[in-house]
């Protein structure tokens, strides 16, 4: 299966889910007829190969580090979306700390002076620098909050201007 240059594994998961359902019925189909020839995984590999598994993943795992390139970052969001989720820590001007998760970003070509920079508008616009562009936030969610756009967000809550990217 391709995976969309903006899919989340979310939106993978429901499409492999309808596809590997079909694939299921299609394949006892053939059982039932006898018409299956039966292949290990390990016969698919190449000399030397071995299968890899999936390493487990920690809540340290989430956390973005724009220091980094914008396709990092994006596809980090979306391999981690919605869930666990991928976050950013902030720092308020009251030196409270919170996570906030980034659940849907476009990443925004372009040159950065500053990385970690939160750049807003106030009403529409949440971004991010990193180290060759901007993450432009499009879905977002506080703590103790529902996940919701930033638009939504913005009309209600404010970023201080002296609150720093951890």
């Amino acid at each position: 299966m391709e995976i969309g240059d903006n899919e989340n594994v979310g939106e993978l998961h429901d499409r492999m889910k309808v596809e590997g359902a079909a694939l299921v019925l299609k394949t006892v189909n053939a059982i039932e007829k006898g018409n299956v020839v039966v292949h290990t995984q390990h016969s698919f590999l190449k000399t030397g190969e071995k299968i890899i598994e999936a390493p487990k993943l920690f809540k340290e795992d989430g956390k973005l580090d724009f220091s980094k390139s914008i396709v990092v970052l994006h596809n980090q969001i979306r391999g981690l979306s919605p869930y666990p989720g991928a976050y950013f820590e902030i720092k308020m001007p009251d030196n409270s700390i919170s996570a906030i998760k980034i659940l849907q970003a476009i990443p925004e070509p372009g040159g950065t002076v500053l990385t970690h920079e939160l750049i807003t508008d106030g009403k529409k616009v949440l971004k991010i620098s990193a180290a060759d562009g901007f993450i432009n936030v499009v879905e977002i969610q506080v703590p103790g909050k529902k996940r919701m756009k930033t638009h939504e967000l913005l009309s209600g809550f404010v970023f201080s201007p002296n609150a720093v990217i951890l």
